[in-house]
């Protein structure tokens, strides 16, 4: 299959447009385009605990942030009532889902590129990302966000955030986070259930990883 264009599809198209892959135990992982999990059975790993039955949604999405030139460019996107946040989508250039998902982000000075893969009969999701090309020196920071408590068939999550209500740093409440008691940062979003959006909470351990 040849890489897909993505310069000719707005948002709307890139959403309504979606990707599957397999681990052949029962597990898969599952998004949108341009990787904003709009469904409850969306990840990048949905295990089945028992076999081929009982998905669990374990890594719900990693934020990811190129840094170029001392700017951050996030490569993610996340959708909230009448906005997106933030918007990676504007840097993504192409998709291809053969051998595996395969996603091309560029901006002004440097492109890189995004695999995936799941391992053969292992619930493990392998994510690469490759500079095909860079003027400048470039880091990339990643910072995964676990759910661990998701049934991919329930209509609700099976664990809520509790009081969070107030940004961090600033941001406004429908997409800040916020430091539980434990020193876990419980990242914000929603999803779309039944055509309207409801809120979901990931877990993040703490600060990004930069490399």
């Amino acid at each position: 299959m040849e890489a897909l264009d993505l310069s000719a599809l707005n948002l709307d198209a890139q959403l309504s447009r979606e990707w599957l892959t397999v681990n052949h135990l029962g597990g898969y992982a599952a998004s949108t385009l341009p990787g904003c999990n709009t469904r409850k059975y969306h990840g990048l790993l949905v295990a089945a605990m028992s076999p081929p039955v009982r998905r669990m949604v374990l890594l719900s999405r990693v934020e990811e942030t190129v840094y170029y030139d001392g700017w951050p460019h996030a490569l993610g996107c996340n959708e909230y009532p009448e906005t997106m946040h933030p918007q990676g989508h504007r840097l993504l250039r192409a998709f291809s889902s053969e051998p595996f998902p395969r996603w091309a982000y560029q901006n002004e000075g440097w492109t890189v590129e995004k695999q995936l893969r799941l391992l053969n009969g292992q619930n493990t999701v392998v994510l690469s990302y490759t500079l095909m090309g860079s003027a400048k020196p470039v880091e990339l920071e990643l910072r995964p966000l676990f759910c661990l408590a998701r049934d991919a068939r329930a209509d609700v999550p099976v664990e809520r955030a509790a009081g969070a209500a107030g940004g961090v740093g600033g941001a406004p409440p429908h997409h800040g986070d916020t430091r539980d008691a434990r020193g876990l940062l419980r990242a914000r979003w929603e999803v779309r259930r039944r055509g309207v959006l409801v809120p979901e909470h990931d877990l993040s351990p703490g600060a990004g990883a930069r490399v």
